[in-house]
């Protein structure tokens, strides 16, 4: 694939992970799960904990839409060690 493809696949693909980030995320403060009124407003502990949260739920919907492919998972572990 060259590059100017990758950009225009990447570029869509983060349109569609942003926006289940994002309900993730809004799903994650108000599922009551965390006690929200404990995390001061002039802080980024909550938002860091949420993001962290919400990244590995994408994470595991997006690899678990493809484990059944052995050379995408083989291809993820071993980009992983590169980032």
């Amino acid at each position: 694939m060259d590059i100017k493809s990758y950009q225009e696949k990447t570029n869509d693909l983060l349109k569609t992970v942003m926006a289940d980030l994002r309900s993730k995320m809004d799903t994650a403060y108000i599922c009551g799960a965390l006690e929200v009124s404990d995390y001061p407003n002039d802080n980024y502990k909550l938002p860091k904990i949420v993001i962290t949260a919400a990244l590995q739920s994408v994470t595991d919907l997006h690899k678990h839409n493809n484990t059944r492919n052995r050379e995408f998972i083989a291809s993820v572990n071993n980009l992983q060690h590169f980032i």
